[in-house]
């Protein structure tokens, strides 16, 4: 197997690798440090803690004046480039992810609020859902072309209104009400974009723009997703011992969809437990979950007569 030297020498000498990242981080640094990025830094952090854009004079510039925002997102690039181009290996230190014909790097986030550049290649098929998740959102866009569908939503009624993108556009949404769906990039678009979620995210929705059907929800907390991982996880280990853990988060007040996913794992993990606590839940005045806990533990009666024989043999009565 062929390895390249670079390569070799990274692998001989960790000093190499470090020089290499050292090359990159002190190249972002810079970048922060410039004048005109420090106050847009600074802003950041503001608006991720929930203060109003308007309150960040430097922030809010950036995202309706195009010489700002160009030389803001001109200047990270030049940065990168030259730390690449000197250390060709190195690993920069930021999210960013690739897909067909799109490419998004995070120029920097703060508490709810992060900042991005996004690219977006000419051509592609128009997509046929729109997202909705529970954030705002502001665009300018730096360079390119192209026409799109903005999806605004009402309750289960969609309306759409075809939009023009250029050089300079500005644009602000409220993502759970609104999507910006790209319909024909005919020059490739660069994009300087903000976004901040909402304190407590509503879940996420896929809707089929064409009939308005929902096609997918998610849940819109990270938080709240890593738990529910963390209960499949715990589920699919079969750890018993859990089993008191996942009772108290289903009969706890955390936010329904997790309460649900706890239920449904412990249920799966130890029935008799579950199936208490489906009971308790059941029979919960003014508890959103009360009425499914209710209907589902009629469907496992009838579905499980050993089920119902237990539960008579101990009623009280």
């Amino acid at each position: 197997m062929h390895i390249a030297p670079q390569i070799a020498a990274m692998k001989r000498d960790r000093q190499v690798q470090h020089r290499a990242q050292a090359r990159i981080m002190a190249a972002l640094d810079e970048w922060r440090m410039r004048e005109a990025v420090r106050p847009v830094l600074a802003d950041l952090k503001a608006y991720g803690e929930g203060r109003p854009l308007a309150d960040g004079p430097a922030l809010a510039r950036v995202l309706t004046d195009h010489g700002h925002a160009a030389a803001l997102a001109g200047g990270f690039t030049t940065q990168l480039v030259r730390a690449l181009r000197d250390q060709p290996l190195a690993q920069v230190p930021l999210r960013h992810s690739c897909s067909e014909g799109s490419a998004v790097i995070q120029l920097a986030a703060s508490g709810r609020a992060r900042l991005f550049l996004v690219a977006r290649e000419a051509g592609g098929e128009a997509a046929a859902h729109a997202s909705f998740p529970d954030r705002e959102r502001h665009d300018l866009v730096l360079s390119g072309e192209a026409t799109a569908r903005l999806v605004s939503r009402r309750g289960a009624e969609l309306a759409t209104r075809e939009a023009s993108l250029c050089t300079g556009t500005s644009l602000a949404l409220d993502c759970h009400a609104q999507a910006l769906v790209l319909q024909d990039v005919t020059r490739r678009m660069i994009s300087l974009r903000l976004e901040r979620d909402a304190e407590a995210p509503r879940p996420t929705t896929l809707v089929d723009i064409a009939s308005g059907e929902v096609l997918h929800r998610a849940q819109g907390s990270k938080l709240v997703s890593r738990k529910e991982m963390m209960l499949a996880l715990l589920g699919r280990m079969e750890r018993a011992d859990a089993a008191p853990v996942m009772a108290q988060q289903a009969l706890g007040d955390g936010p329904a969809e997790l309460r649900w996913q706890a239920l449904r794992e412990l249920l799966a993990l130890d029935s008799g437990t579950g199936f208490a606590a489906l009971t308790s839940l059941s029979r919960r005045t003014g508890d959103s979950l009360a009425k499914h806990a209710d209907s589902l533990r009629t469907a496992l009666l009838a579905r499980h007569p050993l089920i119902a024989a237990k539960e008579a043999q101990e009623c009280p009565a």
